[in-house]
């Protein structure tokens, strides 16, 4: 029952695999009937606004519209999930004579949607209990569902106001979840689709601990890119090709003695890198700096070479917690300084201040450089960089430095003289470094720019 097919259409004759909500996906643009619906409720300490105005193929998320209270940490039916269910019964059965745990991730149907609606909107999001069932030979208001014995965790906040995530809670739009990248979540393959999930769902669970277990919520936020990470490069790097990059010597050496046979046993073996592999991802995927920033005396620098090295710091971090059992530094672990010189627009320093840090009267203490960003400022890169990431996967994403006429063409808004002066500019100039680099190339408005950001990426293909 299992496929794995890069060009996953959807058509009929293809079985069909899990992730089950890209399986659904998948039986409805293949043409496959309703079958029943379903709802959930998915909550949040988020307060949501705005409607999705687009297609999500057989779900749609519906705004609440939960009255705010003062008290934000108090959790609530945000968002409705309803699902139209297509799949034909039986086609999910799995073959319990073998283990197959290639697209587990520890959830169900509703709770892959919520963490993708998580990562796209950037809050905490949990999907509960079915609270209603629609059967099309039944009631057409549908039935009421008392639900299982699924629960929603508690938010561990504090008793400060302050927050360790604060942009998680606040006000965030649902429009924000109608990217390409949903949109079209049902062209990509489904051992793809379970690599996109899975980070999604560390990410969802690194949210929403943070407040309560910050030191754990570095850990899941790293696992997230390492997942991501470890997919990207098996499509994009052979182990004998990631060997001759990381060990020229040893592969010359191998290749002197005549022995290609031994030396690709040895690149399947050593093809592990983790650090490396970190590190690329999110140098190749992060996002730009953020645009709402504190004064600069509290800003991390967004220079690629110190990036890295901040990066590098939280990898070594991460491998002292995991092998050592010694957490990340405590001032990484608590809520950043707010600066208050706009009183009306609250930013937060991305760096700890001070020149150290020592707690138990001088029994630990830490180099203000052992704490090279706070976890806000790493959920931001790690958010973003799966986003970007995620379009990358997509079939119908170009990259912007190799794009033909014929590519820009195909992005809505991008007529051929458009697409001509992205391609001149580009042979004149060099290789786009940014999407901002758009903005110098001659008839491009900002509503273009943004079409072919929406629709190209920077990292090769």
């Amino acid at each position: 029952m299992l496929s794995q097919s890069s060009s996953d259409k959807g058509n009929a004759s293809e079985p069909y695999s899990s992730p089950v909500c890209i399986a659904n996906w998948k039986a409805q643009h293949a043409g496959e009937p309703v079958l029943w619906t379903m709802e959930f409720p998915i909550h949040s300490d988020a307060w949501i606004t705005g409607q999705i105005d687009t297609e999500l193929g057989p779900y749609s998320f519906l705004n609440a519209i939960r009255i705010k209270r003062m008290h934000e940490a108090h959790l609530f039916p945000a968002i409705v999930l309803r699902i139209d269910w297509h799949v034909p019964a039986g086609d999910l059965r799995p073959n319990l004579k073998k283990t197959d745990t290639r697209s587990y991730h520890g959830g169900r149907l509703e709770d892959e949607l919520a963490a993708l609606l998580g990562l796209c909107l950037g809050i905490r999001a949990k999907a509960g209990d079915q609270t209603r069932h629609f059967d099309l030979k039944g009631d057409p208001k549908g039935q009421p569902s008392a639900g299982g014995f699924k629960t929603v965790p508690q938010i561990q906040f504090s008793r400060q106001q302050d927050r360790i995530l604060p942009w998680a809670c606040g006000t965030h739009s649902l429009d924000a979840a109608g990217i390409l990248s949903f949109k079209q979540l049902h062209s990509l393959s489904y051992e793809t689709a379970a690599a996109v999930i899975r980070a999604a769902r560390l990410h969802q669970e690194a949210l929403w601990i943070a407040e309560g277990a910050p030191e754990m919520a570095w850990l899941l936020l790293a696992a997230a890119v390492e997942t991501a990470a470890s997919r990207w490069r098996s499509v994009t790097t052979s182990p004998l090709d990631w060997l001759k990059k990381r060990k020229p010597g040893l592969c010359e050496r191998f290749l002197r003695d005549k022995r290609e046979d031994l030396l690709e046993l040895v690149a399947d073996e050593l093809h592990v890198g983790a650090t490396a592999q970190f590190l690329d991802f999110l140098m190749a995927f992060h996002p730009g700096a953020p645009s709402d920033r504190p004064q600069e005396g509290c800003r991390h620098s967004w220079k690629a070479s110190a990036l890295k090295k901040s990066l590098r710091r939280i990898y070594d971090g991460r491998s002292k917690f995991v092998h050592s059992g010694i957490p990340f530094p405590a001032m990484m672990c608590m809520c950043p300084t707010r600066d208050d010189t706009d009183r009306t627009r609250p930013r937060y320093a991305e760096i700890t201040l001070g020149s150290g840090f020592a707690v138990a009267g001088g029994a630990w203490h830490w180099k203000k450089e052992d704490a090279p960003m706070q976890l806000h400022i790493f959920e931001y890169i790690v958010r973003g960089a799966l986003l970007e990431w995620w379009k990358w996967c997509l079939p119908s994403v170009s990259h912007l430095n190799s794009a033909s006429v014929g590519e820009l063409k195909g992005i809505p808004g991008i007529g051929t003289k458009l697409a001509s002066n992205v391609i001149s500019y580009r042979a004149s100039h060099g290789q786009y470094e940014s999407f901002d680099d758009l903005r110098s190339v001659a008839g491009m408005g900002q509503k273009t720019a943004a079409a072919i950001k929406t629709h190209t990426t920077l990292v090769k293909k």
